[in-house]
Parts: C-alpha cells; sequence; structure tokens
C-alpha cells in the first residue's frame, strides 16, 4: 500500500511510499526520521535514508517520564527524545516561553491523523497519483487549529508538506512558522556541497544557545556564503561541509527572489541532491517564508542529550536548512518585540478568525555527469558555481507541482 498506518522506533505514524522513495511520517511533532531513496548503480541498488536520526532518539514506544530524574536530566523535554527530519514548527520557531515549548505545538504534541487517502492529480498537462496523509492538531497556545498534508507523488521523489493555521479568536495572534527540514548522515557527511538563491546573511546575534559552540562572529551580515566571518577574523566557506570540527553555527539567509526560495545540499560521493524549496505566494492565503536557516551542526555541545554525560563530546552532525518566519533562533518572544529580522517580517500577526497556509517540498534528484563534474571542480570561484548549479535546480523544479494541486483536490473529494 502507497499509505500504511504503522510504527517506527516504537512511535505511530504512517509510511508514504512509492517505487523510489520511502517517508515515514510520525504522529508526535510530525517527525520524519526516514526520507529514503533507492539509489542504483552496475553493482545493484541500496536505500539511502538523507535525514537526520540523532543517536539519542529513543527507540522505544510511549513518552518520557518527565518524574525519572535519569529521563529527565538526560532529554529534558520529549521533543528531544523523538526529534528527527523535516517537522512543523509553530507558533515558535526555536525557544518557547511560560507557554510555549521550544519549537510550539506543532513539534511537541501527537498529530491525529485524519485520513490516509490517494487523489487523482492533472498538473502540467499529464496525469499523477498523489498518496496523502492528512493530520489535525488542537493546539494549547490561544487555541490555534491546524491542520497538515504530507504526500508524496507516484513518479516523484519529493515530499510535499503543507501546514494550515486557522486562528479562532478574535483578536490577533502573532506566530513564527517554520519547516525545520535537518538532514543527517549516511547522506550527510564531511565534503557535502550546500547552494542557495539567497543573496543576504546574517549570524545569530550573541546571547543565543550558540554563543558557545560558533565560530563565527554573532550578529554579522555578509552577502558571500563562501566568505562567513570568524570570529578569528578569517573566512569560512559555507559551501562545503566540514567533518568534525566541535563548532555548531546557525546563519539566516534571505532571498530577493519574489518567486522562490530554495537550499540545496549535494552528496558528490553519490550524486543525491537534497532540495528544499518555498514556491512563493503559491496557495490561496499563503503566508510565505522569509528566510532560510542553516544550522550548522558539527559537534560543540558538551552536555546531554548532545553529548552521552555532562562535559562529555557531543555526537551529532546535522544540517539544517530550516525555510522560516522567525528571528534568526531567537523564538517568537523575541520577534514580537522586534517584529522584523534582516528587513523581513519576523513574525505574522494572525487576524481573527483568519486562516493561513505554510508549504514546503522537499525533493530528491541526481545531477546529470556535466553537472556533477562542475559542483565538484575547485578551481569554479563560489559565486560562479553557485550559479551553475542554480540551473540544475531550475531543471529540476520545473517538474515539480509548485500549485500543491493536490492538497486542493483532496479537500474537494
Amino acid at each position: 500500500m502507497p499509505v500504511q498506518e504503522s510504527s517506527y522506533l516504537g512511535q505511530s505514524g504512517v509510511w508514504i511510499t512509492n517505487s523510489s522513495t520511502r517517508l515515514f511520517v510520525q504522529n508526535f511533532g510530525g517527525m520524519t526520521p526516514e526520507y529514503s531513496k533507492r539509489l542504483r548503480d552496475k553493482d545493484g541498488e541500496v536505500w539511502l535514508n538523507t535525514h537526520w536520526q540523532p543517536h539519542f532518539k529513543a527507540s522505544q514506544s510511549g513518552f518520557m517520564d518527565s518524574t525519572d530524574p535519569e529521563q529527565s536530566s538526560y532529554w529534558g523535554i520529549e521533543l528531544l527524545r523523538q526529534a528527527a527530519g523535516t517537522f512543523p514548527c509553530a507558533p515558535t520557531f526555536g525557544p518557547g516561553n511560560d507557554q510555549l515549548l521550544p519549537h510550539g505545538d506543532c513539534a511537541n504534541t501527537n498529530w491525529q491523523l485524519n485520513r490516509c487517502y490517494e487523489v487523482d492529480v492533472e498538473y502540467q498537462h499529464s496525469h499523477h497519483k498523489a498518496n496523502i496523509a492528512h493530520w489535525q492538531l488542537q493546539g494549547q497556545y490561544r487555541q490555534l487549529q491546524y491542520q497538515k498534508w504530507d504526500y508524496l507523488y507516484a513518479d516523484q521523489s519529493a515530499h510535499y508538506c503543507v501546514l494550515q493555521v486557522h486562528n479562532p479568536n478574535d483578536q490577533v495572534v502573532d506566530i513564527n512558522l517554520a519547516w525545520h527540514t535537518t538532514l543527517g548522515a549516511p547522506f550527510l557527511e564531511r565534503g557535502c556541497l550546500v547552494f542557495n538563491n539567497c543573496n543576504h546573511f546574517k549570524v545569530a546575534p550573541a546571547g543565543t544557545e550558540f554563543d558557545q559552540t560558533t565560530q563565527l562572529e554573532p550578529n554579522l551580515e555578509f552577502t558571500d556564503f563562501s566568505a562567513a566571518p570568524t570570529k578569528s577574523a578569517r573566512h569560512k566557506n559555507l559551501h562545503q561541509m566540514d567533518g568534525y570540527t566541535g563548532h555548531s553555527d546557525f546563519v539566516s539567509g534571505t532571498t530577493d527572489n519574489p518567486e522562490l526560495m530554495w537550499s540545496l545540499c549535494v552528496n558528490p560521493y553519490l550524486n543525491l541532491a537534497y532540495l528544499s524549496v518555498i514556491p512563493l505566494s503559491s496557495l490561496p492565503n499563503q503566508v510565505n517564508a522569509q528566510s532560510m536557516n542553516y544550522w550548522n551542526h558539527c559537534g560543540g555541545r558538551d552536555f546531554t542529550p548532545w553529548a552521552d554525560y555532562q562535559g562529555g563530546v557531543d555526537r551529532t552532525y546535522a544540517l539544517g536548512m530550516e525555510a522560516a518566519i522567525g528571528s534568526s533562533c531567537q523564538g517568537l518572544e523575541h520577534s514580537r518585540s522586534q517584529r522584523t529580522y534582516m528587513d523581513k517580517p519576523s513574525c505574522y500577526a494572525l487576524k481573527a478568525q483568519q486562516t493561513v497556509t505554510f508549504p514546503c517540498i522537499n525533493s530528491l534528484f541526481e545531477l546529470t555527469s556535466d553537472e556533477l563534474a562542475l559542483a565538484t571542480d575547485s578551481t569554479q570561484h563560489p559565486t560562479t558555481l553557485n550559479t551553475i548549479i542554480e540551473a540544475a535546480v531550475m531543471r529540476h523544479i520545473a517538474i515539480l507541482d509548485l500549485s500543491f494541486t493536490a492538497v486542493a483536490v483532496a479537500n474537494n473529494n
């Protein structure tokens, strides 16, 4: 079956699959611990998972026992016990407050599966079948109401995600929104290449969780992704993933492109590209992501659960490509107080009785032999290389359903 209720490491959810793609979506937090693609070569085929599964993700069913000192001191919150892959963040992106856990209700609550189904869709003058899981969640914060659609087309390795938020109150509610897409091993490794269509970047300000781990100069802005300013007055090329460095950095990027925001991570050894793309203003009542946020985690946190014990070695290696309406990694309260970040809105004022949508597409594809050769050509200037890779990205985006037609069809059935 293309959509099937099941479990993964003890957690309930659904498998959405096709002949080349496997996606598991958990009930809790909408976590996606597996987003795998079937790779083929002359020696056969293998499934490769692209999503971050931290070593501290629990392998048992149920939830953390907060009364158990051992569990509460290790994980702290259930989110860390279950975090994986891509998941929605709302109504805060980053820290919580006295009413919100970090990353908000969407990332810390069990979503209720409404139904799984298949729909026939016509787009770009051709016929496609979409396998869809539809979810609902009643939030605690201001009683906001959420719906979510996760789906694959039968002939694509693309995960279409749509988050919908409704404000049932008689007053405005400020919110952050984000798709917290996080890549990990075995897909992510030293030498992976990162590209985007952003033209303005900013390092996370001082006073955040990255103060003790970042090698970058806090709060500095720059325009060249290959020349991020460091504390030691050097420049760091963010296009290339390091191995383990003992550092974790957070950088936000914005684009002037009125139609798309995208980020790409390429594993040149596997010739596999992971694209996260946000079509702007493509859905009715859409709220557009304002920034692409890079959480480049190559160690640095010497406390649990990142390390096995307090003062230990951080064993986490991950890359977040997180499309958001937020204020860097600083959460809703900071977003509300400042209203803008990098000259973009840092929160959305959800009007009384208003409903908005917030979409994202994550897609896996291979580069052509010429594109791969150019991507790995160290003689190319990074800016030139980014332009070359953009052509490959646009070639792939051309086959995607940027209007999320399946959601419209599903809602009419």
